[in-house]
């Protein structure tokens, strides 16, 4: 039953964070048979987004105070805690790089077009993070409709909520940087040294 799940039922957050990385453990290492599989009437992918999308709804910046906090974070203040927002915002760039953009953007549209609109600025948060977080995996099938897809988020950089406003910045951001370079193969291991010969074998 869907309600039972430990991903949408109360629960604590490292039972969801265990739950959701076994789910992309499977994603990561049993490629085909997910692109293959149905979870409750829906395909693999389409059950796993969603709940990728709502655990990104858990962040503050509803009241002002909560606001002026996140202006005024440091990164290298906000310690070692992983949030439920930050799982589920990794968890959205596995999939996509697992699954790839055929099957990730249509279910990714699906979701964003809806949020993307939504009077909940955390709706519109996660939607617009997650175009950015699902662009490596997706950014063949994006770029054909990438005029829209910025024309979508442009419109967000005068949203009414900051947090709204920055995720549409990052967002473009993102898409303008240049890709990531090549990572260079490792070196090979030197050949061993060669053994020295014994001593009764050596030369007197």
């Amino acid at each position: 039953h869907p309600d039972a799940s430990p991903l949408t039922h109360p629960t604590t957050a490292g039972t969801r964070h265990l739950s959701l990385e076994f789910l992309l453990t499977i994603c990561e290492n049993a490629t085909s048979t997910c692109r293959k599989m149905a979870v409750g009437g829906a395909s693999f992918c389409a059950a796993l987004v969603p709940i990728a999308l709502r655990m990104m709804l858990e962040l503050e910046g509803d009241t002002a105070d909560e606001v002026r906090e996140w202006e005024n974070d440091e990164d290298d203040e906000r310690g070692t805690e992983i949030t439920n927002y930050d799982v589920g915002e990794e968890a959205l760039d596995r999939i996509s790089i697992a699954l790839g953009g055929e099957i990730m953007l249509p279910v990714l549209n699906a979701c964003v077009d809806e949020m993307v609109s939504s009077a909940d600025w955390k709706q519109r948060h996660a939607a617009l993070i997650a175009i950015s977080q699902s662009g490596e995996g997706c950014e063949e099938q994006m770029m054909p409709h990438l005029g829209a897809i910025v024309t979508k988020v442009v419109a967000h950089f005068g949203d009414a909520h900051p947090r709204v406003r920055w995720a549409a910045i990052n967002t473009i951001g993102q898409a303008s940087a240049p890709p990531p370079a090549p990572r260079a193969p490792p070196n090979p291991l030197p050949p061993p040294a060669a053994a020295s010969p014994p001593a009764s074998l050596a030369s007197p």
